[in-house]
């Protein structure tokens, strides 16, 4: 069984989630940003594998060493070029790698548990947002990938591994990316989510609130829905 390097990138620390900024504040934005990263983190450390931060710079690098967690500073302001640096070093090390965003607010171990069996046995996993995103990625140490982060890359990346048959793993903690405001809203409304309205002062939420009034009509307040 292969042991598997989980790639994390922690992004924009200064200036994080800019979709965000409507509602929130940039310094909520950067605390909660590193929140959710600290979270996906500690998931993926708590099903066994070993937790990479890729930091978008000194900052990020920081924060990740005063937590106790190994990272890397990006060579190149691109997702693309970071997941390229964590695969090269988990060849380096004879392991199976994955890649997993740092904004998944829902994320279970029992999500990432449901990927790892395909890597911890040699094998390609892709597990897609509901936006058409790729919220993980993963194969074997050794294999490398021309990543094609951005827009609607799920299908890309599929497509890059046709020949590979890679197991598509379909989890709520990998459909929620937390981007726009209505990301924030769904997220709020779920019980695992439930842990974002300490971020969030009173006056963002009624902000949000009214941002999702402007859109569908008048919605339940986050706080108030049972899940």
């Amino acid at each position: 069984m292969r042991e598997v390097l989980a790639a994390v990138p922690a992004r924009q620390s200064i200036s994080p989630k800019s979709r965000l900024a409507s509602v929130l504040s940039a310094g909520t934005r950067r605390r909660l940003s590193l929140h959710m990263a600290g979270r996906v983190l500690a998931v993926v450390e708590e099903v066994g594998a070993r937790p990479l931060v890729l930091a978008a710079d000194r900052v990020v690098m920081d924060w990740a060493e005063q937590r106790g967690w190994e990272a890397i500073e990006d060579r190149e302001p691109s997702l693309n070029a970071a997941a390229a640096g964590a695969v090269e070093m988990a060849a380096q090390l004879h392991m199976s790698w994955v890649v997993v965003h740092a904004d998944l607010p829902l994320l279970s171990p029992m999500d990432i548990a449901a990927a790892m069996g395909a890597l911890r046995s040699g094998g390609w996993v892709l597990a897609p947002s509901s936006d058409g995103g790729t919220s993980l990625i993963g194969g074997p140490g050794g294999a490398g990938l021309d990543f094609a982060y951005g827009k609607a890359s799920f299908h890309r990346h599929l497509s890059l591994l046709r020949h590979h048959c890679p197991q598509v793993v379909h989890r709520l903690g990998f459909a929620l990316d937390l981007d726009r405001p209505s990301d924030l809203q769904a997220a709020l409304s779920h019980p695992r989510g439930a842990w974002l309205a300490s971020f969030i002062s009173e006056t963002e939420m009624k902000r949000l609130e009214e941002t999702e009034r402007n859109r569908f009509g008048t919605p339940s307040s986050p706080r108030s829905r049972s899940g």
